[in-house]
C-alpha cells in the first residue's frame, strides 16, 4: 500500500467483521466496523478518512447494500467498494450499479466463503476511483 488505508467494514455478522478487521489490520490498514446499513451510512457521512468499503450484500433489516454503495461513490474522492455475498450469482448487477455514474467501475464481488488471501487481494487490488480516471 502506498498510502495508509482506512477500510470501513459493514457486515451484520460481528464475528466475521472482527476477523476481516484483524486481517486488514495485519496488512497495515486502519478499520472501522458497522453492523447495519444505517450505521455504515452514518460513518461514511461523519468521516472523510475512509479509503475503501467492504460490505455484505444482504444486511440485516435492509434489502441490500446499494444505498451504502451510492454514498461511497458519491464521496469525494469516491470510495472503492467490495461486495461480499454467499450468492453472487443472484445479485442483479444493474441494480448494484444503480448508484454509479457511467465513469465509475462496478464494485468488486467476493463470493462467500472465501480465503484470506483472496480477500486481501480483492480489497487492495480494487483501485481507488481517483486512480482510474
Amino acid at each position: 500500500m502506498d498510502q495508509a488505508e482506512h477500510v470501513l467494514i459493514v457486515e451484520d455478522d460481528p464475528l466475521l467483521a472482527d476477523l476481516l478487521a484483524s486481517v486488514l489490520q495485519e496488512h497495515g490498514a486502519e478499520t472501522t466496523q458497522a453492523t447495519t446499513l444505517q450505521a455504515g451510512l452514518a460513518l461514511l457521512e461523519s468521516t472523510n478518512t475512509v479509503t475503501r468499503l467492504v460490505t455484505d450484500f444482504q444486511l440485516s433489516g435492509t434489502a441490500d447494500c446499494v444505498p451504502l454503495l451510492a454514498k461511497a461513490y458519491a464521496s469525494q474522492p469516491p470510495v472503492p467498494c467490495v461486495v461480499m455475498s454467499g450468492n453472487i450469482g443472484a445479485i442483479d448487477m444493474k441494480h448494484l450499479r444503480s448508484g454509479l455514474t457511467s465513469a465509475q467501475t462496478a464494485p468488486a464481488l467476493l463470493q462467500k466463503p472465501f480465503g484470506i488471501e483472496q480477500f486481501i487481494e480483492t480489497v487492495f487490488a480494487t483501485p481507488r476511483l481517483a486512480e482510474v480516471r
